[in-house]
């Protein structure tokens, strides 16, 4: 802050005056003494010494900016005195809301009172209550040709049926081919099957045959002839004969 007016030193401190003489002030005939006027004097001096000194630190460029702010002085900028100016009042009102129409957008504002009576209908775009269309649709239950609701029967037979089950009906037989043999498990041929039926058991005898002790009936034959005539030739000869 810049002073015009310099500012009256006086130093000499003077002698501060009786409590009642700054009571009852000066009076005709009297004759204060200097010390009094230099104290009064330099007590000017020092209060606005430290008036200034106290200016200097509160504005120091002369700017707004410079201000040191507390609770119960605040400084505000323009953009927010404009938003404050721009809010309504506390005490204020609302508009209620404009219908639209088949050629004009409607616009906010608050939703006209449903009369008594009124409460299963519904505020149409127009801005009047109005009971809901009948648009209820029946269904009927679901064929294999048509869409429709689960029937309870359907619904008995979906709940009896197990969890991750499918349509699957096993065949009463199976072709050969599609069975996978291993070393345990072969297939036969009827031929195979008739040649080891054929065969005789792992144990088994034999039938027919002739005793330990038994003769051989070779007459009529033509080794037992030869054999007739080696046996006289040995009688004749001796046995020696045919060893020759």
């Amino acid at each position: 802050m810049i002073w015009n007016k310099k500012l009256p030193e006086w130093r000499a401190s003077g002698t501060e005056p009786p409590e009642s003489l700054k009571e009852e002030g000066f009076t005709a005939g009297y004759k204060p003494p200097a010390p009094y006027f230099n104290w009064l004097f330099h007590t000017i001096y020092e209060a606005e010494q430290e008036i200034r000194n106290a200016l200097k630190e509160v504005a120091v460029t002369g700017k707004a900016a410079d201000l040191q702010e507390d609770s119960e002085h605040r400084l505000v900028s323009d953009t927010e005195k404009t938003a404050w100016n721009g809010k309504a009042s506390a005490d204020h009102t609302h508009n209620n809301m404009t219908a639209a129409s088949a050629s004009a957008a409607g616009k906010a504002g608050l939703v006209p009172a449903p009369a008594a009576g009124a409460q299963a209908k519904y505020l149409r775009g127009d801005g009047t209550w109005q009971t809901p269309p009948d648009t209820n649709t029946t269904y009927s239950a679901a064929t294999q040709s048509a869409n429709g609701l689960m029937s309870a029967a359907d619904k008995t037979k979906l709940d009896g049926i197990a969890e991750k089950a499918n349509n699957y009906s096993h065949p009463s037989t199976h072709a050969a081919t599609m069975i996978s043999q291993d070393s345990t498990h072969r297939f036969v041929t009827d031929a195979e099957k008739s040649t080891w039926n054929g065969k005789a058991n792992a144990s088994h005898t034999h039938s027919n045959y002739a005793s330990s002790s038994h003769t051989h009936n070779y007459a009529g034959s033509c080794w037992w002839k030869c054999y007739q005539r080696r046996q006289s030739s040995k009688a004749i000869y001796g046995k020696n004969y045919y060893n020759r």
